[in-house]
Order: structure tokens, then sequence, then C-alpha cells
């Protein structure tokens, strides 16, 4: 009887072979009837990542294209991964620590102690608030991704409203969306270098009051930085709606590429605002380690009530980051890992010129004037294709890889129900990421400028 093998399975106790012995009929079931369209329902939508969403797609097309075009460099332009390897100081302590006997036990929610020590260190050296950060104010994330999401999570609520450079970087929508928040746009000038416009970030804030004011500094798609005549408008908003917050990404803000430091306006430095300005940022751009997977967010001096809510998120998420990675960042954020970046940030100034000089000879591609970051937008009006149509083209007949700038925002919703990133702004912009190999980045500017100009 199947009731009888069903006692004498559990009486024995199931090995690792026993479970396909649990079957239906043993339960005393009848089969299930088989329906081929049930669909297990998704409560959540999920905010489509931009560059990581079309990789696939380029790598089997680049396959395609490098068979008929044998010995010529492919350029992956697409995405933001800087070329080369973390520091040798950061490889070096990792392979150290994999001989340390704690380095797999878990960690505290918060993260590792002296990596909290590390960033705070890093953030005082470049002054980002005008108190010293404590290393009790950081709390470690695996990756910045999880930091903007976590930050979302304490701070938007269902309806609550949230401004965004309306050429957005994927992963703050989706901060603010996921959480029930709702997107306000604040507006590019794609005639002035997708520059943002004063009036208009004063005109929308006043307009729409937002709770939170999302900035990404140096910012990612437009490779700009917020500039003295830009940030004087939020910081009015904010000194007149003592509720109002910031969060800030500052990801790339080691690597301001024409700009002194001095010239781009750091809200986390303004005393009257810095208790309501949160940080989030990581190890993945300045030092190049994007596959470590670290982040981190520095909570303002006194507020120690979102400190313990990000603190309680990252045990309920994921109980703490890995000691053994955190052991070999720690390097990174020390003073010692200051060399590196700088390096690195003149590795970018140098590939900024040759690619921007080579861009402006194309017929018919216009391009902005990046301070920081390592992406430049290309407007392709005058090509006559759309932005769709230049990434199809550039993949196909030039082996080049861009990503449409309709992923920065026009697939979301705005307070309004509109597409934040407006339709005539997405249709003629493409990104290009300058962070990969320099010589595979000519080809595929020569091979663009050849074939447009044919």
């Amino acid at each position: 009887m199947p009731a009888q093998l069903l006692e004498q399975q559990l009486e024995k106790g199931t090995q690792w072979g026993d479970y396909k012995g649990l079957s239906s009929a043993m339960l005393g079931l009848s089969e299930p009837i088989r329906h081929k369209d049930i669909i297990i329902p998704v409560n959540k939508p999920i905010v489509a990542e931009g560059a990581h969403g079309y990789g696939q797609i380029i790598r089997d097309r680049m396959n395609i294209w490098q068979e008929t075009h044998k010995g010529e460099l492919p350029c992956y332009a697409q995405v933001g991964e800087p070329e080369g390897d973390p520091p040798a100081i950061v490889i070096d302590r990792l392979r150290s620590a994999l001989d340390e006997a704690d380095s797999f036990d878990y960690g505290q929610p918060e993260g590792f102690k002296p990596l909290r020590e590390a960033i705070a260190g890093h953030l005082n050296r470049r002054e980002i608030y005008p108190a010293p950060v404590d290393s009790k104010s950081i709390i470690v994330t695996p990756g910045s991704k999880m930091a903007g999401f976590m930050t979302g999570y304490a701070l938007v609520g269902e309806g609550d409203r949230v401004a965004v450079n309306e050429m957005v970087y994927p992963g703050h929508a989706a901060a603010v969306l996921m959480n029930g928040g709702q997107l306000v746009g604040m507006r590019v000038d794609p005639d002035n270098g997708y520059e943002l416009d004063p009036d208009q970030i004063a005109e929308t804030l006043e307009k729409y009051k937002p709770k939170v004011i999302w900035v990404c500094n140096p910012d990612n798609p437009r490779g700009g930085v917020w500039r003295v005549d830009q940030a004087r408008p939020v910081v009015k908003y904010m000194l007149s709606n003592p509720e109002a917050i910031i969060v800030q990404d500052i990801i790339y803000k080691d690597l301001v590429l024409h700009y002194s430091s001095a010239d781009m306006v750091m809200f986390s430095t303004i005393p009257a605002i810095s208790d309501r300005v949160i940080t989030n940022d990581g190890v993945s751009k300045g030092p190049k380690g994007t596959g470590l997977r670290v982040g981190y967010i520095a909570v303002p001096p006194g507020q120690e009530r979102l400190r313990k809510n990000l603190i309680a998120q990252a045990n309920a998420l994921y109980a703490g980051t890995s000691i053994l990675i955190a052991k070999g960042v720690t390097e990174a954020f020390l003073p010692q890992g200051d060399a590196s970046i700088e390096t690195h940030r003149s590795e970018l100034i140098q590939k900024k010129k040759i690619v921007t000089d080579l861009m402006r000879q194309i017929p018919g591609i216009k391009i902005n004037d990046p301070a920081g970051a390592f992406y430049v937008l290309l407007d392709i009006d005058k090509t006559g294709m759309t932005a769709d149509g230049f990434f199809e083209f550039a993949l196909k007949e030039c082996g080049v890889g861009t990503l449409p700038a309709k992923v920065f925002g026009h697939d979301v919703m705005d307070v309004e129900g509109n597409p934040l990133l407006r339709r005539e702004i997405a249709e003629r912009t493409v990104r290009w990421s300058f962070a990969g190999p320099i010589d595979n980045q000519v080809a595929g500017l020569k091979r663009l400028h050849d074939t447009l100009s044919g």
C-alpha cells in the first residue's frame, strides 16, 4: 500500500538517493494534471538593468562579426568595466587571507571592522563630510547596488517622490520604484552637452516637493559633475524643507577628469545640510574591483535610527559580507591604495582625450564633454538613425558594442505616468564607455568613421 511505503520511508529516514521515492503515488495522491499554461504570478516587477542586459546580445553578435573579420579587434564600449585588475596590494592580501582561519566565518552584519575603519579613513582623507566619519557610521554591503536598494528601502515609502536626473542610472530607479516610490525627473539638455539646467532644477523641486533627491556624482551615464550653479537650487530646497534628504552615489568620486575636485560640489561637504546626506559608494570603479562586489553606506553622524535600520536590513538580507573579500578590499581604502586609484584616473584622462578626439571626426556624431567617470554620450541624430538603429549598425557593420540611452530612464515612468527620459532624447543618444582597452576602442572608432564617411 502506498501509505505503508510512506511510513517505512519516513521511519528509516531519507537518504540522498531516496527523494525520488516520495512520489505522488506513495503519498496516496493521484498523478497531478499537467497544466501547460500555468505561470507562477510575480507580484513585484524588477526594473531591468542597463548595460548588463545587453551583454549576451552583444557577445553573440560580436562572435558572428568576428567570424568574417579575422584579426580585427572587437570593441566592447557598452559596459562600465575598468580595464585591468584591482591593485596588487588587494590581490596579495586576498591570497594571504586564504590561509587565515577566520576568513571563512560569518562576519558582522555591518561589515568587517578593519574594512569599516579603512573606509572611514578613505572618506576623511577626502573630507567628504565636514566632521570626521566614524567607522560605526559605515555599513558594508555586497556591492553598491545593494547599498542603493537598502538606502531606498529605509527612506522611500509608498508614494514618496524622489527627484533624479531624468537620464538616470537604472539601479537608482530600481531602488525607488521597487520600494514604492515615484520618480521626478530633473531634465537634461542634449543641445547643451546633456547638462542639468539650474532653473529647471529649482522649478522641478518646488513643483513636486520630493522627499529625497538622489544624485550620482560624477554621473552615470552622462559623465557630468554637479557644479555650483546646479547645486545651488538643491541646497536652497534642502534649507527650506528640513525633512528632505539627499542620497549621493559617489562611486566615481575619484575619477574626476577635467575638473579639480574643488570645482565639483559634493553635497555632504556642506555643513548646513550634511546631516541629511547619505552616501553610497564601493570598490568597483576607482580601485577596479567590480567583481569583488563590495559597496558601503555612510550614515551621517547623529542618524542612529537609520544606522540601526540598515544594520537590521543587512542581517535580514545577507547576514554579513565575506570576511575573505573584506580583508583584501581593506587595502584599497587604506592610504597605500590611493596611488593605484590616481594611476587609474590618469589612464582615463589619456583615454578620454584619444577617444573624444576620434569621435569628433566621425560624420553625423556630436558628443558631450564628460567631466568625470568614463562615459561619453553620442548624439547620433544627424546620422539619420535612431539609437536602436545605431546600436544594430555599429555592432553588425563595425564590431562595436554601445548602449542605447533608453535604458537610462525611458523604460520607467515618472510621477505623471510618462517615460522618465523623454523619447526625443532616448532616440538620439547612445552611451560609450571608454573604460576598456584603448587599442580596441581606437580600432572600433576608425571603423565607425570609415563606414559613416563612405
